[in-house]
């Protein structure tokens, strides 16, 4: 009878165990929304991002993010922004601007040369990177 006690609380506290593992993605999206997530590939100091997106022409939103304590993005970190379906259709490209906080205070912005499509393909998540070539911050798709 002791031993059947035994096994059964053995048993329940395995099945709990066994529940509580983490096996989900780092950062799902939501089923309407586009996750963009950005990652600092440079050595830049970054204290911020702002983006704008564009679809046909016309602007559609903006974002901005930095970190809760006001530290440095670092090299490697990556910021994610989420387009809801109100402010985004998946059916179409869109056109990503991009303004880089340069500053602490986050008064002194530095927008990159160029707007960066970006082929949309439905609802999901997009990895893209900030990578610096000779001394010139752009945006790239990462192979992530």
């Amino acid at each position: 009878m002791k031993n059947k006690l035994v096994l059964a609380i053995v048993s329940l506290l395995a099945i709990l165990l066994a529940a509580c593992s983490n096996n989900s993605p780092q950062q799902t999206t939501a089923p309407n929304s586009v996750l963009l997530h950005i990652t600092n590939n440079t050595n830049a100091a970054i204290y911020g991002m702002e983006i704008s997106w564009y679809q046909d022409g016309v602007l559609k939103g903006t974002q901005g993010g930095i970190n809760a304590d006001g530290s440095i993005i670092k090299k490697g970190e990556s910021m994610v922004f989420e387009l809801f379906q109100v402010d985004v259709d998946s059916t179409e490209d869109l056109l990503l601007e991009i303004a880089l906080l340069t500053s602490p205070n986050s008064n002194t912005k530095v927008q990159l040369d160029s707007k960066t499509p970006i082929k949309l393909a439905g609802y999901g998540n997009y990895y893209y990177e900030l990578v610096s070539d000779a001394g010139e911050i752009r945006l790239m798709q990462s192979t992530e």
